[in-house]
């Protein structure tokens, strides 16, 4: 296992002549001689699939294992807390993410270039890694809260992503990410060019593709799982009516606003699956609607004794709601922004650790002693030139190879 290990840090290189050389990754996009016919035979750019998803699903992994996700629990009940202080709950929750921000740009930059994670002081995190990224971060949290959580919100009316919130929220997911990637990212020679990133946009356009996507993709795994879940408990018909616009005839029948004498239990969530459909494509959801009901009078106010639940019950059980659904588009953020920095280390064969792992060159370190220029590749076994001591020398001049006096 070492061994292939070892020998992926080469790419395979194929002369005219038939002959197969191995390149040093460092020499990609880069012209290496044939050892046989002398000629100059260009790198290609090895395309590995498997390697990037595997980069990419280390990452992820990372988040999820290691101290990111003790910031993002915390960010999440400060930010729930924030959003629970009536009528200014969405302006301070904006100002606490507005704060935070700055560990975007942070995280991509020490992805990028692992040297810089360790013996950073923590308050680092807090200042952004550019003056363009302290200028699109807030502008990416406005971007994600104001179309979500206040477009259109009012007494009795939850918030509603329409054509207008959806470009702003195309450039709060799209541009903004790119802009942040441009200027904190390092590259094979300090930050990261926009040359060399459209380089790595064109060469990797699923990765890319990938951590572009994961925060949407995010939310809306989340929304199905928010219904999923409300429909096998029996309260999609509660939260449809409380949370969503319904017709004037619907609202007449179950006393809305003023009681709830109905039990939305004994009612067949199928009755109202077809209304929650038609609020989602008219702009509305549970996890834009949820959050901001904390603070602001956007619910319909129907009561909780139709599902059993006293208000305070009802209450906290929002606050949980939300909690998650920060917590999730918050770790989404985490994931995207080490997705970022990692897909500038793909053409480095560096790994995001501080240090090389058991029985793994560190592909970062020292050149390995093997010539530049390429070498044959036996089957059934390694060539590494110098490295074999039992591979024959050939002495120039009168050297002392084999046989040699």
């Amino acid at each position: 296992m070492a061994t292939q290990r070892a020998i992926s840090a080469f790419v395979p290189v194929t002369c005219r002549c038939g002959k197969t050389l191995r390149a040093k990754r460092e020499q990609v996009g880069t012209e290496i001689r044939c050892w046989s016919c002398q000629r100059m035979v260009p790198v290609p750019r090895p395309r590995e699939p498997l390697r990037v998803f595997r980069t990419l699903s280390d990452g992820a992994l990372d988040v999820l294992r290691g101290s990111t996700m003790s910031w993002v629990v915390a960010g999440s009940g400060a930010v729930t807390l924030g959003l629970g202080v009536s009528r200014v709950g969405i302006g301070l929750a904006c100002g606490l993410l507005i704060l935070g921000v700055a560990a975007y740009g942070r995280s991509i930059r020490r992805t990028s270039d692992p040297a810089l994670g360790p013996g950073e002081r923590w308050w680092r995190m807090l200042v952004p890694a550019s003056i363009v990224a302290g200028v699109l971060g807030p502008l990416m949290v406005a971007g994600t809260i104001w179309p979500l959580w206040a477009h259109h919100a009012g007494y009795h009316q939850s918030p509603r992503l329409d054509r207008t919130g959806l470009g702003i929220v195309a450039l709060a997911w799209l541009l903004a990410p790119l802009g942040i990637w441009l200027t904190s990212a390092n590259g094979r020679d300090g930050r990261l060019r926009v040359r060399e990133a459209l380089g790595l946009t064109f060469r990797y356009p699923m990765a890319v593709f990938a951590a572009l996507a994961i925060v949407p993709a995010g939310l809306v795994v989340l929304e199905a799982g928010l219904a999923l879940l409300l429909y096998l408990q029996g309260n999609l018909a509660f939260f449809t009516l409380d949370f969503l616009p319904m017709p004037d005839d619907v609202l007449l029948y179950g006393g809305i606003p003023f009681f709830g004498t109905i039990d939305f239990r004994s009612i067949p969530a199928e009755q109202y699956v077809s209304k929650y459909v038609h609020c989602l494509g008219r702009g509305y959801s549970i996890v834009g609607a949820v959050p901001p009901s904390l603070s602001l009078m956007t619910r319909a106010e129907v009561s909780s004794s139709g599902i059993y639940l006293p208000e305070e019950m009802y209450a906290f059980g929002r606050f949980l709601a939300t909690f998650a659904i920060v917590g999730w588009s918050l770790m989404a953020f985490a994931i995207q922004a080490r997705w970022l920095g990692l897909i500038a280390t793909l053409e480095r064969g560096l790994r995001p650790e501080t240090g090389p792992r058991p029985g793994v060159p560190n592909l970062s370190g020292p050149p390995d002693r093997t010539e530049s220029h390429g070498e044959e590749t036996r089957v059934g076994g390694l060539d590494r030139g110098d490295d074999d001591p039992g591979r024959p020398r050939l002495g120039l001049g009168g050297g002392e190879g084999p046989g040699g006096g």
